[in-house]
């Protein structure tokens, strides 16, 4: 059941960048926000093999594959990468451009099987979600990100 909904969620990921609507490493945020760009001309630049960057001016430098774009109910979005030192990282949009990189510590592994992925987010309140990154132990960590804007701190599923 589960490798069915992986493959449609692939599918339909593919779908949207198809048709430039946007993806998981295309973020779709309004235009207007500074230094950033419609969504359909994000994405990610290969740097070397199994290093990416996010273009559009979002920068740095994780695992191909690890990232994630979240949308925030202001329309602005937030990314979420695994570093090079397998930290997990996130960067959003400001109503003046962009955050700088901030880690969020943790030890993921390189990508796929869900290292960086969306856990939960709650339907009433679209600014209270969990991320999940799958740790160097192989359990599944999860990081929740409370209305006011605090996180939780990582803490294991099994």
């Amino acid at each position: 059941m589960r490798n069915r909904k992986v493959n449609a969620r692939v599918a339909l990921l593919a779908a949207t960048a198809a048709l430039g609507v946007g993806s998981l490493l295309m973020p779709t945020a309004s235009a207007s926000s500074a230094g950033a760009a419609p969504a359909s001309s994000m994405g990610a630049e290969k740097a070397k093999a199994g290093w990416c960057t996010l273009t559009a001016g979002w920068g740095g430098k994780f695992y191909c594959g690890s990232s994630y774009m979240h949308k925030l109910p202001n329309g602005r979005s937030q990314a979420f990468v695994i570093g090079t030192n397998r930290q997990a990282y996130t960067k959003w949009q400001t109503g003046s451009g962009l955050s700088g990189w901030k880690s969020m510590g943790g030890q993921c592994i390189e990508p796929g099987n869900d290292s960086i992925d969306l856990y939960w987010k709650n339907p009433r309140d679209g600014w209270n979600f969990t991320i999940q990154c799958k740790g160097t132990d192989h359990h599944r960590w999860l990081n929740t990100r409370h209305s006011n804007g605090s996180w939780s701190g990582w803490y294991s599923v099994r």
